[in-house]
This record gives C-alpha cells, structure tokens and sequence, in this order.
C-alpha cells in the first residue's frame, strides 16, 4: 500500500504569496503551527488578502495543540543537522546567530511567541532577497525560566552585510511585535553574534549549543543499515540540557536547505552522500566536498 503523501508547508513555498495562493485553492484556513490558533495571513498581497476575505480567521476559536514537546526529537536533529551540512555544501556557513527574548517586550504566550516568530522569519526572507542572500538558516525554541520561550536563530549573512543585516533586526523586530525591543543589560530583547563567512568552528559551536535540547535516548538512523541505530548525544558529542516543555514547532530550517533541497542537490551531486553518512560535529569537510563535487562536475572527462 502507497504511503500518502505529507501535507505541504511553509517551507515548501519560496514565496510567501505562492503559500497562500495554495491554502486557498486548498480550502485551508491559516493556522500557526499544526492547527494551533488562526490568525490572519501576513502581507498585502493579493492572494494574501483573499484568504484573510475568504477566511474570516478572526472569529474561529482558538484551538490547542495538544502534544506537549519535552525536547528535539532525533527526526529534528537529523533535519537542522542537514540543513547545516547542506549549506556547507553550497559554501554557506551560518555565520551570524541571533537571539530572541520575546518576553522583554511582555510577548509571553506560547501561541503569541510563535506567531512573533513567524512574523520575523518571514520579514528575514524579504531581508535576505533584498540584499541578494541565499536562504540559509535554522531556528530552535527553548524555554527558560526567567526568559520563557525564546528564539535562537542561526542564518547565513556575509561579512560585506554584517552592518546591514545588525541594523536591520531592530526593524524586523519592531515589525513582527509591533514593539520598541529593549536594550537594558539584564533584559536585552536582541542578541546578534557575528563571525567569520567560512568560520565553521563558530558555526559548530553554535549549534551544538542548539542542539543540547535534544532528548536523551534518541537515536538516528545509518545511511547505509536502516536497522542501526546511533545515540545522538554520542555521534554528535552533545552536552544535553533540557530546554522545558513547549506546546508549538520547537525547530525550523529555509526551504532552500530543507529535506527536499538536499534530494535535488545529492540527485547533482552524488558524491556528497558519503560526507553526510556521519553526522557528528560539523566540520570544514563540508565546505571542501561541496568544492570537489562542483570542481568534478565541470571536469570534461
């Protein structure tokens, strides 16, 4: 028997109008994460307006997403894992990692901090195209006592944008919130941390800090036996914490790094398939195979 097939997300869409032309010749409704709450589609454009016209979100009753998460599952580790590697492979290291207090500015619930979330992923897209960036980023959710729920974001940004992208996370906050972030040294709203375009160090460094919430006992599959299993914490060498119990999506990646983009890039690039078999600690290989598969391509043999 067939298994059917996944319902498209976001992150199938390059374009936030393509999505939302989609859901409405779908019938669907515009709901954050798994039918959580409806809220309004975002943007101006017109398919955009015609599924906030169509759908009166407004009025339905909020719903709750009742699958608790106590931490990343191994299915999440192997998708952020991937979507890091992969850009590697195309020579985009996450050099910048931003992170996100939403309840400096009194944004506390969890419906209301994933909607915050969305709002500002969506805005670094249009960010990210107007400054000819490609898409490459992951995001994780924790929660911490004092700080709540709160986001760490690692994205793609070259050195030359360093200044323009800094400048304009204040903005992108302001947008996504609608609120002045706060910059007191005990309650900072924005952290943005900066490294070098092929510093992978500081990139492994960095998801490896994003990763400690993953739970203990999960386990990965091998490439090349499906019947072995591999302890996360060990392959990766992970230092694992527990990031508290959240009731929304706790990670994400850009569709352009996502499971369907490294498909298309192994179909061109087959050769790399072998790098990705061991997903420990990320490391210059990476960037080195990508260069070898692109430099073999072009070879006339």
């Amino acid at each position: 028997m067939d298994r059917p097939e996944r319902a498209l997300t976001r992150d199938d869409f390059i374009d936030a109008e393509d999505w939302y032309r989609y859901q409405h010749e779908g019938g669907f409704l515009r709901r954050v994460h798994r039918g959580q709450r409806y809220v309004p589609a975002l943007g101006n454009g017109p398919w955009a307006q015609l599924v906030n016209m169509t759908h009166d979100v407004r009025e339905k009753p909020e719903r709750r997403y009742s699958r608790l998460s106590t931490g990343l599952r191994g299915k999440d580790y192997e998708r952020l894992w991937s979507a890091v590697a992969l850009a590697n492979l195309k020579s985009h290291v996450l050099n910048v990692h931003v992170t996100i207090a939403w309840s400096t500015v009194g944004i506390r619930g969890e419906a209301d901090v994933g909607e915050a979330n969305e709002k500002f992923l969506e805005r670094m897209r249009h960010c990210l195209d107007d400054l000819a960036i490609p898409h490459a980023w992951i995001w994780v959710l924790e929660r911490k006592s004092k700080v709540g729920v709160h986001s760490h974001i690692l994205v793609h940004v070259p050195s030359m944008y360093h200044h323009a992208f800094t400048n304009w996370v204040r903005s992108g906050f302001r947008s996504a919130t609608g609120r002045e972030p706060t910059d007191a040294k005990a309650s900072k709203s924005i952290v943005v941390r900066l490294a070098r375009d092929r510093d992978w160090n500081q990139q492994w460094v960095w998801l490896h800090y994003l990763l400690k919430g993953v739970k203990r006992g999960e386990a990965i599959r091998d490439l090349y036996d499906h019947r072995a299993r591999h302890d996360i914490a060990m392959v990766a060498k992970l230092k694992l914490r527990p990031q508290g119990k959240i009731s929304i999506k706790r990670s994400g990646y850009a569709q352009a790094v996502g499971p369907k983009a490294l498909v298309e890039y192994l179909a061109e690039y087959p050769l790399a398939l072998h790098e990705l078999a061991d997903r420990g600690p990320i490391t210059a290989r990476f960037l080195h195979a990508g260069e070898a598969c692109r430099a073999i391509s072009h070879m006339d043999i």
